[in-house]
């Protein structure tokens, strides 16, 4: 180490006490690391929940306040954004012995189809369900949604 910097450490540390940098500039943050992992943990245990119910989930857990903002910042700094879910059913060995008997008998030539008037009754929502994962997990098994 050169001479001026051990003068600079020595100036310091007379004047604050302390050889170590100053505090930056700007608000610090109301969570700390442990809250970041707490909230992480939440997300990742129902990943098909909201941010403001997350937040509500860390109110009864601990007594900070954090608005759905903060959290919302602390999980996409942690990688964990919101997607779509992605729709993969599970094709069971019954299931997948209907698809190749269907395709075998595609080509069929039926003379007698009856046709039924049908309609479409929608009792959930059709939109895409929303879940907080990692860009890379789309098609993991604990972020699927159940169908």
């Amino acid at each position: 180490m050169s001479k001026s910097g051990l003068l600079r450490i020595i100036n310091a540390y007379s004047q604050r006490e302390t050889a170590g940098r100053k505090p930056g500039p700007g608000r610090p943050k109301k969570t700390t690391k442990r809250d970041c992992r707490a909230l992480k943990l939440i997300a990742t245990r129902n990943r098909q929940t909201s941010l403001t119910s997350i937040s509500f989930t860390f109110l009864s857990s601990d007594s900070n306040i954090l608005s759905r903002q903060t959290v919302f910042r602390r999980l996409r700094q942690e990688g964990i954004r919101g997607f779509c879910c992605k729709k993969v059913p599970l094709i069971s060995q019954a299931n997948r012995k209907k698809i190749k008997l269907s395709k075998t008998h595609k080509n069929l030539n039926c003379e007698h189809i009856i046709w039924s008037d049908e309609s479409r009754f929608c009792l959930i929502s059709d939109r895409p369900q929303g879940c907080l994962r990692r860009s890379n997990e789309a098609y993991y098994r604990s972020v699927q949604r159940k169908l």
